[in-house]
């Protein structure tokens, strides 16, 4: 989310339509930007009973977080939010004159989104998902409040006009990656094997049920996985701490993933739902072929057999049999940076 609003705030400052922006990050000595930080957020999500519950701990920040900046705008004539974090900033610009109320929906129609979820837990019901009733309540609201509501790929856009949400209301995102994100030089301290990546929310809905299935079955010399992100349930992390028990191969941290993209092989994400995915992004700009389910963004950006490939979602067997298929013909920096959609 960090990379999605800095996209936004610098192409508004550029086009001189930048007033301020908030956020609980900003760029050092910006006086353009506002850092808002609630002053109950950490001790609400450290208390019982939403320390254990991911689906109201996001929720609980996003609307401390939106109440926050209403409280703090100034009059408008536009504004700016992101999905779940704009409900009630929406209601303080427009009482302030604001002319046009733009929402940012880095997933899917939130719809979409519940059904996918559902899906994910059926399959493995060792966790609830981020995504529950209040979330998807409100984020129907902020829909209908919106003048324009701004999505990064066609296949989000297919799920809102599936529900009622008319294309005229609908505009595209072209979401780009850092510059530090470039394709690595041959080294010779790169590690022999076949190392596969994945980079992002440790939980059911990226689909590591499904990683875990297929990757114990894959027999392929020196293979190993990288796994780059934080679980955030207790079932998770019980999860997690069983299959790095059972197979050394598997590596589980957190920060910053470039250093592993020197000498990874491919990047898988299985997610069940994602407006976008910027983890496969960056890594086809480093020249690493990728793995990606159908319910995502990214599969706009994949050219079937020469970059990666786009596999069904909910399968473990069609995730073990591209694995299989890169290792017997890799794919790595044989193909071009991918161009950047400039719209639907």
């Amino acid at each position: 989310m960090g990379r999605y609003l800095e996209v936004i705030v610098e192409e508004a400052r550029r086009t001189g339509d930048l007033a301020a922006y908030y956020g609980s990050r900003i760029k050092p000595g910006d006086v353009l930007g506002h850092r808002v930080e609630p002053r109950m957020v950490r001790w609400l999500l450290t208390t019982p009973p939403f320390r254990f519950d991911v689906g109201w701990k996001d929720y609980i920040g996003g609307h401390l977080f939106d109440r926050a900046v209403a409280q703090r705008l100034v009059p408008c004539n536009t504004f700016h939010g992101f999905n779940g974090k704009a409900l009630y900033s929406f209601r303080a610009a427009r009482a302030l004159g604001a002319e046009k109320l733009i929402l940012e929906s880095a997933n899917s129609h939130v719809s979409n989104v519940k059904a996918q979820h559902v899906a994910a837990r059926t399959l493995c019901p060792i966790e609830n998902t981020w995504l529950n009733s209040a979330q998807h309540d409100k984020a129907l609201r902020e829909y209908a409040m919106a003048d324009v509501i701004y999505v990064a790929s066609s296949y989000s856009r297919q799920t809102f006009m599936e529900r009622g949400v008319p294309e005229s209301k609908l505009r595209f995102r072209a979401l780009t990656v850092s510059p530090r994100y470039q394709a690595f030089e041959p080294s010779e301290q790169t590690r022999p094997g076949f190392h596969i990546l994945f980079v992002g929310r440790v939980d059911i809905t990226k689909g590591l049920h499904l990683l875990y299935e297929a990757f114990r079955r894959l027999d392929v010399p020196g293979a190993r996985l990288s796994l780059v992100g934080g679980a955030s349930s207790r079932g998770m992390r019980r999860f997690m701490d069983r299959w790095l028990k059972e197979d050394s191969r598997v590596r589980l941290g957190a920060g910053d993933p470039l250093p592993l993209f020197g000498d990874a092989d491919c990047l898988v994400h299985p997610s069940y739902e994602d407006g976008f995915a910027l983890a496969p992004m960056e890594a086809l700009h480093c020249g690493i072929p990728v793995i990606v389910s159908a319910d995502t963004g990214m599969k706009d950006y994949v050219v079937e057999g020469q970059n990666g490939f786009v596999i069904p979602t909910g399968a473990w067997e069609p995730i073990l049999e591209t694995l299989q298929k890169i290792a017997r013909n890799p794919l790595r920096g044989k193909f071009p940076k991918p161009a950047h959609a400039s719209g639907f």
